[in-house]
């Protein structure tokens, strides 16, 4: 249940249009920033709320609570608003502190009304609008804690469990042609003659252009040609310098056959699988 005040009460019963939402946001590195639906700055506290953020309607805002993980949508818009492409590719909001409320515009002193209260579970970029997905503060116990069996690697590609040099898996080269806004083609060798999606799983990290220090995970790769899992920020250009690592799809086979590194495998590959186990019962 939550706790309003009566003034705000009475705010919700016999003026709701002047109630509107605000969006904070606290990066774990950064300036907290602040937004809201009303149509001119609103300062609460010692806090200034721009007016620059819209809210998706549906069941989503009717149905969640503070100790849920239902997802609540929200949108603001990019650059104008302090969120730009580039922080969300280097991951700058990844987890990020959310709270949405409620005030009503006219009396910011009869205080709030929390919506949500939780952190950034995912983000999507479409055109020049980002949608953070907000998962409630009870989601923080769904995570896993600890290592788990898996069939799969537990270990990060070249980290210390890993045991392999990222130097030696990294690939220098420059843009030959764009063919797409994710997609373009290198004739450095090297990269040209490995076998069809070698790169999947790996990410390319821009070293110059317009795109420097942005990494990007690969989705495919053949004969020259990479495809991006999403288009950077800005538009590639050719001659454009990047630094491609090579993808591990984190299977045991791949583990020997791509990489010769079974002995440092962190996964459990002849693991049964829940099928099998049921067939015992």
């Amino acid at each position: 249940m939550k706790n309003i005040g009566s003034n705000l009460k009475t705010s919700l019963a016999d003026s709701p249009t002047n109630m509107v939402r605000c969006f904070k946001i606290k990066p774990k590195d950064g300036d907290t920033l602040a937004f809201t639906e009303y149509h001119a700055e609103l300062k609460i506290g010692d806090i200034v709320y721009k007016p620059q953020c819209n809210f998706e309607e549906g069941d989503e805002l009717r149905a969640f609570s503070d100790i849920t993980s239902n997802s609540y949508g929200v949108i603001a818009a990019f650059d104008n608003v302090g969120i730009r492409k580039n922080e969300i590719f280097l991951g700058k909001f990844d987890s990020a502190r959310v709270d949405i409320f409620m005030v009503d515009c006219e009396h910011l002193e009869y205080g709030s009304v929390s919506i949500v209260s939780g952190f950034v579970d995912s983000v999507e970029i479409s055109g020049e609008r980002v949608y953070f997905s907000v998962a409630g503060i009870m989601s923080v116990l769904e995570k896993t804690m600890g290592s788990v069996y898996s069939p799969l690697c537990r270990a990060k590609f070249c980290d210390r469990k890993c045991g392999l040099t990222i130097q030696s898996y990294s690939h220098h080269g420059e843009i030959a042609s764009v063919t797409g806004d994710s997609e373009f083609h290198s004739e450095v060798s090297a990269i040209k003659d490995k076998d069809r999606d070698y790169f999947r799983y790996g990410f390319v990290t821009f070293t110059e252009g317009k795109n420097v220090s942005i990494s990007i995970e690969v989705k495919q790769s053949y004969l020259g040609n990479i495809v991006l899992n999403v288009p950077p920020p800005s538009a590639m250009g050719v001659g454009d310098q990047f630094t491609l690592v090579t993808g591990c799809d984190k299977k045991f086979s791949s583990c020997i056959e791509k990489f010769g590194n079974a002995v440092n495998f962190r996964g459990e590959p002849n693991l049964p699988r829940t099928t099998k186990v049921y067939k015992f019962y």
